[in-house]
């Protein structure tokens, strides 16, 4: 296989893992009986889209931005003091630490804005889908990526 198809095998891993856990989310939520199927669905897909396209959107302009400042030796002159190492690291801190929050705004945000739950419960199930959506469609895509890769 070439390079270039291993790489987009991962990228569509990540889009059908995320898809799929999408399918996931919406059918345990109607289980539940927070909301019908259809609505869950809509719950699901806005909250991972939003999430996910405005987290990703900041990290990788973060990512971008470091990468064009070491090509051209900002990153040695600026980031080699003491007040530009903290702010390399607070960029880079902020940009890994958006994505996860964003998406468990996002959904404690539609799940009020919908009126499917409220209050202790729904930052629960916020915390919990956040965290299992990051570790799967990361996660596992990574897991693919490694094992196909070495």
């Amino acid at each position: 296989m070439s390079a270039t198809l291993l790489e987009w095998i991962f990228i569509l891993a990540f889009f059908l893992i995320v898809v799929g856990f999408m399918f996931g989310e919406a059918a345990w939520l109607s289980k539940k009986g927070w909301a019908t199927f259809g609505k869950s669905f809509a719950f699901s897909a806005l909250s991972n889209f939003i999430g996910f396209a405005v987290g990703l959107f900041v990290f990788f302009i973060v990512i971008g931005l470091f990468l064009m400042f070491s090509l051209d030796g900002t990153t040695q002159r600026v980031f080699d003091s003491k007040v530009g190492s903290i702010a390399g690291t607070v960029f880079i801190v902020f940009a890994t630490i958006l994505t996860p929050l964003l998406l468990i705004i996002c959904k404690r945000i539609f799940l009020s804005a919908l009126k499917m739950q409220t209050g202790k419960t729904a930052w629960l199930f916020a915390l919990a889908s956040s965290g299992l959506i990051l570790v799967f469609a990361l996660g596992l895509p990574t897991l693919i990526g490694y094992l196909i890769f070495r």
